[in-house]
This record gives structure tokens, C-alpha cells and sequence, in this order.
């Protein structure tokens, strides 16, 4: 994080140069916080010239802005940074001097070759497909082993660099999903104790996702039901319970209800039952796709969809996402779908016997 302060030498740092063709401006120091973007600190810059100073607790990506125009996205770091092309605008001046913005250039530039590379592949993909759908599957199969390697190869660059902020900034923007569970603990050991606002963000993903794991218990809340009454899932231990995340829009979830229906009224009286939580946020059509489904469990919502606290807590990306928890609450699996739901049942209810 960076403010201005000159209290802190060790952490200080100074951003200074030449702007020729600049008018008299102000340059803003901007840093990202909660999908924000905050002024943290401003110098004029006269005749082009600027000094900006501050301190820096750790390597952090920022946005340099001069006035309301040309901008530059930064790694900045204790230190003294210069814009040494001083005939170049802000955005185009080479700044020196941040060992994590030099590591960002070579990473992002990566990003890009591998980009381009596999526009190329797609277009080949694309074409076999337009000649004959059905002879293309191997040039798909080619494309994903493409992808796969080109992804591997990058998160390996970006392990190889992992006590580095710019590596932290990008695998925590762009991987670390809630199935890299264990890659995101190597990565977070291969930073061998570096400190960054990313590497917190991804020791804090990782408690998360722990939170919701197989194995773990889930997170209780509350949510009203379809007439508005409270109701809290620590209430329902004692039963086999299938939390279902879905919405009346959702064609996927529509197409599955039937399979739920089938294993709800086989498990219903051998201690099963299911708590369908909707991302609706229209009542009236959550009421009438409950009736066309005949969905005949519990219905629980708060109708402001995304924005509900609870599929926040559970880590909900898409629907229909569910979770099969036991009479302890624990998490026994999640996305069961079709048959994989009764087997799963028949074996859990079977032990229990």
C-alpha cells in the first residue's frame, strides 16, 4: 500500500522526471482497492517537470494520471523511479527503477505472445470446423492440448517468480480458482514468506475455500423463505440435505429439476431433503417455475440474485451449483448431477443404516 509519508525511509519511494511537451498539470498517484480506484496522493507538475514522494509498504500495481487525460499502470516499490525518455508522453516514457514493473513488462509481454498464438490456432480450428464440423474434433483436441501447455508453461514462469509482486498480481488476477486449492498453497510456499497485498489476497482465498471444501461443515445463514419467514440451514441437521443454487432463467437448472424430483421422492422418507436457494429476483416468476417443475422441497431467497450475501459465502459462480451436505452439516460433495446424485445417495444412505 502506498501513501505519502517521510516518515518511513526504508520504504520510501520518489517518482520524478521531464515532461517536454506537458502543460502545467497535476499528476495523481490512483491505487486499486475494492474494485476502486483511489487518489492516494498528487504533485504539480511545472514547466514538465514533477517530483512525486510517498511511502510504499510493499510492491503494489498503481495508475499514474496526469490531469483527466493520459494515464500509466505501474509497479510501484521503495525506491527512485525516473521517466528517462523525457520527449515521450507519460504513457509511452520508459520509466526505470521498479524491479516488479520490469518482471510485469516480461510477463504481460508473455501474455501477449501467447495470445496471439493462440488467435492463430483458433482461426485454424475455425476453419477445419466451416469445412466439416464432424472431421474437426482432432483439431479441437489440438487446440485444448495448445491451451493446456500454453497455460502450464506460463504458470510454471510465473511460479519460477513467485517472491516477485508482478507474478503474486497476475496469478492471483487470472488463476487460484476455488479447484487450485493445493496449487495456490505451492504458490504461496514458493513465495518463500514475500509480503504483497496479493500474496494476503491469496492466503485469504485459501481460508475461504477451506471454509466450503468436501470435508468441511457448511457455513450456516439465514434466508427467508418464498412467503418471507426466516428460515437457517443449522435447523435441518439430522437429514441428508441437497443445497441447490438456481433460478426460475436458468435453462440448465430447469433441465435438471427432473432428475432432483426423481431423488427427492426416492430418499424423502429415509432421512433426504433438499433446500433450493434461487438467485431469482423476481418473485412471480420464481413462484410459477416452482409450480411448472413441481419442485415440492423447501424454497429459499432473498430475490436480489448475485448480490445475495449467501451466494457470496458459498463461492457461487453459476448455476445450477449444489452441495450434499450430511446430517452433521459436513460437505459429503458438490455439483452432483444425474445419476452421480442417486449413486451418491444410495452409498451415504446405505452407510448410515
Amino acid at each position: 500500500m502506498c501513501f505519502k509519508s517521510y516518515a518511513q525511509e526504508a520504504n520510501s519511494f520518489v517518482f520524478k522526471g521531464n515532461l517536454q511537451s506537458s502543460t502545467d498539470d497535476m499528476l495523481y498517484l490512483i491505487r486499486f482497492r475494492d474494485g476502486k480506484q483511489i487518489v492516494t496522493d498528487s504533485t504539480m507538475v511545472q514547466n514538465g517537470n514533477f517530483r512525486l514522494e510517498g511511502t510504499c509498504e510493499s510492491p503494489e500495481y498503481v495508475l499514474f494520471r496526469l490531469g483527466k487525460g493520459i494515464s500509466r499502470h505501474y509497479f510501484l516499490e521503495p525506491g527512485e523511479f525516473i521517466l528517462v525518455e523525457p520527449k515521450s508522453n507519460l504513457a509511452k516514457g520508459q520509466i526505470a527503477g521498479s524491479r516488479s514493473n520490469d518482471l510485469y513488462q516480461l510477463l504481460t509481454a508473455e501474455q501477449d505472445k501467447n495470445r496471439r498464438a493462440d488467435e492463430i490456432e483458433t482461426k485454424i480450428f475455425n476453419e477445419a470446423y466451416a469445412r466439416d464440423p464432424k472431421a474437426s474434433q482432432p483439431v479441437l483436441d489440438e487446440l485444448k492440448r495448445f491451451r493446456n501447455k500454453q497455460t502450464n508453461e506460463f504458470k510454471k514462469l510465473l511460479f519460477q517468480h513467485a517472491d516477485n509482486a508482478a507474478a503474486q498480481f497476475i496469478y492471483a488476477t487470472h488463476y487460484g480458482e476455488e479447484g487450485d486449492l493445493k496449487e495456490i498453497e505451492s504458490f504461496i510456499s514458493a513465495a518463500k514468506g514475500a509480503n504483497s497485498i496479493y500474496l494476503q489476497t491469496l492466503q485469504d482465498r485459501v481460508g475461504f475455500y477451506q471454509g466450503i471444501a468436501v470435508g468441511s461443515e457448511a457455513p450456516d445463514f439465514v434466508l427467508p423463505d418464498i412467503n418471507g419467514t426466516p428460515q437457517q440451514l443449522s435447523k435441518y441437521r439430522g437429514q441428508y440435505v441437497l443445497l441447490d443454487f438456481w433460478a426460475s432463467w436458468c435453462t440448465p437448472c430447469r433441465k435438471e429439476n427432473p432428475n432432483v424430483v426423481k431423488a427427492y421422492e426416492r430418499f424423502k422418507d429415509k432421512g433426504f431433503t433438499v433446500i433450493a436457494v434461487s438467485l431469482d429476483d423476481k418473485l412471480p416468476a420464481w413462484k410459477k417455475a416452482i409450480e411448472l417443475d413441481g419442485l415440492p422441497w423447501h424454497h429459499w431467497g432473498d430475490l436480489i440474485g448475485w448480490q445475495s450475501p449467501v451466494v457470496k459465502q458459498y463461492n457461487v459462480r453459476g448455476v445450477p451449483f449444489s452441495l450434499l451436505l450430511d446430517p452433521n452439516g459436513i460437505i459429503l460433495a458438490k455439483d452432483l448431477k444425474g445419476e452421480n446424485l442417486h449413486i451418491k445417495l444410495e452409498q451415504e444412505l446405505i452407510k448410515a443404516k
